[in-house]
């Protein structure tokens, strides 16, 4: 995540938070990530669904702009996938806790 643009970083670290939030039962399979706005709102808190929305936004914008993000940008996407970590290791049994570590480590 600290290697390449920040453009790079901040894909491949929403890449990671989508699929923590996979493994979470939020799943969007092939679709959007704004399908899960509301699922996420209802479960986490609508703060947590806003943080969300900014960093898809921030993705889209890495991902298909030409404009560079700033390095306070990644860090927003790099804060909210450290939430979202964070959200897991609450919200999910210490099996589940268990074998996301080591699939984890895996990749």
């Amino acid at each position: 995540y600290h290697t390449g643009t920040d453009n790079d970083a901040a894909a491949y670290l929403f890449a990671d938070t989508a699929q923590v939030l996979a493994e979470l039962g939020f799943d969007r399979g092939n679709g959007s990530i704004s399908t899960l706005y509301q699922p996420v709102g209802e479960a986490f808190g609508d703060e947590y669904a806003g943080k969300l929305q900014n960093v898809a936004s921030l993705n889209a914008q890495a991902m298909f702009s030409s404009r560079m993000l700033t390095a306070e940008q990644k860090g927003q996407v790099a804060a909210f996938r450290d939430d979202t970590v964070e959200m897991m290791k609450k919200s999910t049994t210490w099996v589940q806790r268990l074998r996301l570590k080591w699939i984890r480590c895996l990749y």
